[in-house]
């Protein structure tokens, strides 16, 4: 769904799609907010691309439930100045993390011990 000039997602947009693996947002679309629970069908998703987007904040809750997780990108063109505690707090599989070029200004204490080292 890359480059497609999406600005917004609807609520329930993914529902049922418990067997998708990598959902790709990234480049060519304008996002600045997500819904809390726009993920929480996503069981088996591996890979979550929302990179070169303009998202200004991630609610809380946005990543709950995305256990097998292994590949988070969120680099590059948005305008994150801080994130939710625990925003990753379920990612316990996520191997790469991509913040670069995202403005964060802070970083809650609590954002990032659930990852694994």
């Amino acid at each position: 769904m890359n480059d497609n000039a999406l600005t917004a997602l609807p609520y329930g947009l993914f529902a049922g799609l418990t067997r998708l693996l990598e959902l790709d947002l990234a480049g060519g679309n304008n996002l600045t907010i997500l819904p809390a629970d726009l993920f929480a069908d996503l069981d088996n998703l591996q890979g979550l691309y929302l990179n070169d987007n303009a998202l200004t904040a991630l609610p809380y809750g946005l990543f709950a439930g995305l256990t097998r997780l292994l590949e988070l990108d969120l680099a590059g063109g948005n305008n994150l100045t801080i994130l939710p505690a625990d925003l990753f707090a379920d990612l316990d599989n996520l191997q790469g993390l991509y913040l670069g070029s995202v403005a964060l200004t802070a970083l809650p204490s609590d954002s990032l011990p659930a990852l694994p080292i």
